[in-house]
């Protein structure tokens, strides 16, 4: 029995290792702060004799709508001395609480006149002021901080409480693991987990406020215009007034088809009384249910699936309003269709014409659209695509059909294009034939001072154009951190970047993340063919690529560190996963796997949903 079951003593152990370390032994902090403008709120910490580092931080995005801040710090044994920076301008900002608690200490709260005397001025700060209301600051630079001595006193631990967690948790993995061990072959552990997931993105789209998501109010505004209209707007109406960004562009100047799709679900949500902001997130609730009901009828599409469980953040796109869902769904679908033997796409290609063929072409076609119509970061997994299917083209196919295969791509590429091309005609002729001269306008009249192509650089956002106030590509990658908090908001970073995992949790996905790739593509390499080898290098190229393109464009353009930006990845490790399957020793896999599912339900659960800010039901 032991011998059979050996695998779930190392995963009790990991399972109270975690607990141990990114909950019981880790200090969580809940700030209140009134920010000016949007900013960073940093805690350094260090002991008496070392300095802060930036090794040593976490930081969590501050803006003038959200007063409530809640994340994880660090474990406080040992440290002596917190470093507080509140903002990163220069200007006000109001300190109304700040309570950091660790299990086994009392907590250090700083709500009041007399405990905000805690905090002791370092560098740039210009006046202080303390009132009931908080603690009032002006700093007069970008670095502006304060000390904060650290005198921790023990308080009782809650022994039975603790040990009825513990008991609680293996009960729950017991039952877990008891519930899927006849589901690891082929691969029926992942349709479950999928659903476990889709519980979990349905909860959060459920319990969250309005616009507590990056950027939901513009696609909300965008998907509201296409609830009402069918057509692409006039960019002056003022009907779109609600979907410009500070930016001063809207989403409904873009190609993305999503708009029109999620406002026709809007419309078809109004008959059953959903309410707005629950109808605007339906879409994607939808997708995320339609990869799991895919992923349990083919056995096939939990290739792609199973790459879907290792970060939390690929299902948190799928819980609000945002227009990544349906370009990652696109590339869910098109990825299916190129690993199923018997997909619409495989069937079209070696079958003779016929009704059911011309309608897998159709089909073939609509997925083609959806792809083309996606975000621009999801080009390059067409262009993935396309590579990997010339492959199956030269390895399945006679050459003499080569020629004939690439006529019908051709013709459904023009059919897919097709949607494209009619909403570029209706832009243009809703804007009076000069659509690209009425975007430019609009953004001059929209844009915010902050971020109008007229503000002087050194007046801009300090995200913008990098490059031009002198800050060289090193200092993207090493001083502003680009890697690291891109990585960071690939595995676990909620709402507007205000809510994060604790950094030990980051370092618990970054060396299993690690070892998991070093393992995928070491069997690869090892045991595969010139198949499988060329799936792999052609993944591992256009990964390193899009990752360029995006450390370039935060340099010269806007520094985004999203991680939804590099989830074009996502789908073309499926497709390797589904062409080197039988090259790959199944066991450490899944293992892997199985490790980054708990820590991404660890996040989701604990970081997520806790401090998401709610409706109150």
């Amino acid at each position: 029995m032991l011998k059979r079951h050996w695998f779930f003593v190392p995963l009790c152990l990991l399972a109270l290792t975690l607990y141990y370390s990114l909950i019981y032994n880790v200090a969580h902090v809940e700030l209140r702060l009134h920010a000016d403008r949007p900013s960073w709120f940093k805690i350094y910490w260090a002991k008496a004799d070392t300095p802060f580092s930036e090794k040593n931080m976490v930081k969590v995005r501050v803006t003038p709508e959200q007063k409530d801040y809640s994340f994880s710090l660090t474990n406080l044994r040992g440290k002596e001395r917190l470093r507080v920076d509140p903002v990163e301008y220069a200007g006000a900002s109001r300190l109304e609480s700040l309570t950091i608690s660790q299990i086994g200490f009392e907590p250090i709260v700083v709500n009041n006149p007399e405990s905000f005397a805690k905090l002791q001025p370092l560098e740039q700060i210009a006046t202080l002021s303390a009132t009931d209301e908080g603690l009032n600051i002006v700093t007069r630079g970008g670095d502006g901080n304060f000390l904060l001595p650290l005198t921790l006193e023990k308080a009782p631990v809650d022994v039975g409480l603790e040990l009825a967690r513990l008991v609680a948790l293996l009960f729950f993995l017991g039952l877990l693991y008891w519930g899927m061990a006849r589901l690891a072959g082929n691969l029926n552990y992942v349709p479950v987990a999928l659903l476990a997931a889709l519980t979990l993105v349905a909860a959060m789209s459920w319990i969250s406020q309005y616009n507590v998501h990056p950027d939901e109010y513009v696609h909300a505004a965008a998907s509201d215009y296409y609830a009402k209209h069918s057509t692409p707007p006039r960019l002056d109406d003022p009907a779109i007034a609600d979907s410009y960004s500070p930016y001063g562009v809207t989403r409904l100047a873009k190609n993305e088809i999503y708009y029109l799709l999620n406002g026709k679900m809007m419309r078809l949500a109004e008959i059953f009384h959903i309410d707005h902001t629950q109808s605007a997130r339906l879409l994607n609730l939808l997708l995320f249910a339609a990869i799991a009901l895919i992923a349990c009828k083919s056995q096939s599409s939990r290739y792609l699936a199973a790459i879907f469980l290792i970060s939390p953040q690929i299902w948190y796109i799928f819980s609000y309003c945002n227009s990544d869902a349906l370009a990652l769904f696109a590339a869910f679908l098109g990825a299916w269709m190129l690993i199923e033997p018997e997909s619409p796409l495989h069937r079209f290609l070696r079958d003779q014409p016929s009704p059911a063929w011309l309608l897998r072409g159709l089909a073939v076609a609509c997925v083609a659209a959806l792809l083309i119509q996606s975000k621009e970061n999801y080009l390059v997994f067409s262009v993935a695509a396309l590579l990997f299917l010339a492959i199956d083209i030269l390895k399945d196919y006679p050459r003499e059909m080569c020629l004939l295969l690439v006529k019908r791509l051709l013709v459904v590429g023009l059919i897919g294009c097709a949607p494209l091309a009619v909403k570029k005609y209706l832009d243009y002729q809703a804007n009076d034939w000069n659509f690209p001269a009425m975007v430019q306008t609009m953004r001059m009249q929209k844009a915010a001072p902050a971020f109008h192509p007229d503000t002087p650089v050194e007046k801009q956002a300090p995200l913008l154009h990098k490059k031009d106030r002198g800050i060289t590509l090193r200092n993207i990658v090493g001083k502003e951190r680009w890697c690291e908090r891109t990585f960071m908001c690939s595995f676990g970073m909620y709402g507007y970047h205000t809510i994060v995992s604790g950094d030990r949790y980051y370092n618990f996905v970054r060396w299993t993340g690690v070892a998991l790739l070093i393992y995928f593509f070491g069997n690869i390499l090892l045991r595969g063919t010139w198949y499988h080898r060329s799936h792999a290098g052609i993944a591992v190229f256009l990964a390193i690529g899009l990752i360029f393109v995006a450390i370039y464009h935060s340099w010269t353009q806007d520094f985004q560190t999203q991680g939804r930006y590099l989830f074009p990845i996502v789908p073309m490790l499926g497709v390797v996963y589904a062409r080197c399957r039988f090259v790959i020793e199944p066991r450490g896999l899944a293992l892997g796997i199985a490790v980054m599912f708990m820590l991404s339900c660890f996040s989701f659960i604990t970081v997520a949903l806790s401090h998401i800010p709610r409706y109150i039901l």
